[in-house]
């Protein structure tokens, strides 16, 4: 889940894994330029993780998630 959408400053992603593992994340504007990555350890259970997309201009954008368990694109949009 990511929230609050559309969002200013911050996203929020909310996930569950059932084990420890590396996340990758990588966001896309819309005409698809990687404009950030990042990477990050998960624990096992709820996973809160705050993404700061202040830097970012206005639009549309794409998060890119994988690890071991996860292969998923979601967007949200940037006032």
């Amino acid at each position: 889940m990511l929230y609050p959408n559309p969002a200013t400053n911050q996203v929020n992603l909310t996930l569950s894994v059932v084990r420890k593992e590396k996340l990758y994340y990588q966001v896309y504007d819309n005409v698809g330029r990687m404009v950030m990555q990042q990477s990050t350890d998960v624990l096992p259970g709820i996973n809160s993780l705050p993404l700061d997309i202040g830097s970012l201009s206005a639009g549309v954008y794409y998060l890119k998630l994988f690890g071991n368990s996860f292969n998923e694109r979601l967007q949200f949009v940037k006032r």
